[in-house]
């Protein structure tokens, strides 16, 4: 544990702003790469959840277009929705896992001591989990629309990197606002897999959100992964994307600043405590 602190503090120490979280995503690609058949794995039953999605489509009845947000089939509808939940899950749970890892090892008190801030901190443990998980949410769709016939018609990929990108800056931010909660009081993975859902959940990643009763419904347009998930379908299957991208920025705009504010305030309040390595 010791040695393993020393040898990442060593990296990041004296680092730019920028080097430290560039250290911290060469440390997890390499931890990463040590488990390949883990990773093989986990790629495979992503494979196959597609594949057990695809077959539960064929015997559903087809909802409508304007339900589908442009999709001609419900697997075109959930398949956007089974990778993008990659996503959330990396920038929610994974980065509170890896947090709550780094704070047991003693890392995340090694890494405080370094000159370089909590806003690098906190973006470079998250890097790497949603980086990963950017790469496999794309390969699976392309693996849905080789293989299973996905349907992907007159797509924007200029709309699709761009949805990504700006609704990536929010669920960042969510995750770094729970790995606060981590922080302050040594726990949160629960809060975070609960938060995960709910994103999926009223998001629609799974069903359309018509299909929610009114009050959650109303409450789905509070979460950025709605117009995400509306927003990516669009602009995949040859629909209007830009309304859902301009509430995407606004929710980046509000809700990162205050993410970091958080973080910031949860490891000063630690140190003070002398609690930020704990068991």
């Amino acid at each position: 544990m010791h040695q393993h602190a020393s040898a990442l503090t060593a990296t990041v120490s004296g680092s730019q702003p920028l080097g430290a979280p560039l250290a911290l995503i060469r440390r997890d690609y390499q931890e990463r790469s040590t488990f390949r058949f883990a990773v093989a794995m986990d790629l495979l039953f992503g494979v196959l959840n597609l594949v057990v999605f695809f077959y539960i489509s064929r015997v559903l009845h087809r909802p409508s277009a304007v339900q589908l947000d442009g999709a001609h089939t419900y697997f075109a509808f959930a398949a956007v929705g089974i990778a993008y939940m990659l996503v959330i899950n990396a920038a929610a749970a994974t980065l509170v896992r890896r947090l709550r890892e780094e704070e047991l090892t003693g890392t995340l008190e090694a890494l405080w001591t370094q000159p370089i801030g909590p806003a690098p901190l906190a973006i470079g443990l998250a890097a790497f989990p949603f980086l990963f998980a950017v790469t496999r949410a794309a390969g699976y769709i392309a693996i849905a629309d080789l293989w299973l016939g996905l349907g992907i018609a007159h797509p924007s990929w200029v709309g699709v990197a761009t949805l990504l990108a700006v609704s990536s800056i929010s669920l960042v931010a969510i995750g770094i606002a729970l790995s606060a909660v981590v922080v302050a009081v040594g726990q949160g993975s629960q809060i975070a897999q609960v938060t995960v859902f709910a994103l999926g959940f009223l998001g629609g990643a799974y069903f359309p959100i018509a299909l929610l009763p009114t009050g959650l419904e109303v409450l789905s347009y509070a979460t950025p992964t709605r117009y995400a998930l509306d927003g990516l379908r669009r602009a995949l299957y040859g629909g209007q994307w830009v309304g859902q991208l301009a509430v995407l920025a606004a929710f980046a705009a509000v809700s990162l600043p205050l993410a970091m504010v958080a973080f910031r305030s949860a490891l000063a309040a630690t140190i003070r405590r002398g609690t930020l390595t704990r068991g």
